[in-house]
């Protein structure tokens, strides 16, 4: 199915009224019109997002199971996100490798229709001096 998508282009150095055509979920091209007043006034068409810290979205949470990651990552690319990398939250250490063997053990097989998964990411915060 093709689509074209008219609006202000998202570039590396400008914001462009241009229009991008979609064939079947893929951009296949994009052209520019610096002229073009009804493109000028359509919404931002940026490029797809990666977000490096996710510990969750729309119910899903990174540390649960391979069907929570995939519900995870088809919640994100609906928002825009193309690639994102899981991130767990503060853990007791014994879990950490467990976070880490699920998303790596998952990657393989993350949807097609989501997000890609870059890596797993830790988050979690040291702090000094308490008693």
């Amino acid at each position: 199915m093709r689509e074209v998508v008219e609006g202000r282009l998202v570039l590396a150095e400008d914001l462009v009224p241009g229009h991008l055509v979609i064939d079947d979920g893929w951009i296949t091209d994009m052209a520019t019109d610096p002229g073009n007043e009804a493109w000028a006034a359509g919404p931002l068409l940026p490029p797809g997002l990666i977000d490096v810290h996710v510990h969750g979205w729309r119910g899903h949470d990174s540390t649960g199971d391979a069907e929570a990651l995939a519900g995870m990552a088809r919640a994100l690319l609906r928002q825009g996100i193309t690639s994102f990398l899981p991130t767990a939250p503060s853990l007791p250490e014994p879990e950490i490798p467990r976070f880490a063997a699920r998303v790596r053990e998952w990657m393989p097989s993350a949807p097609a229709d989501g997000a890609e998964p870059l890596a797993q990411a830790y988050a979690g915060h040291q702090f000094g001096g308490f008693s």
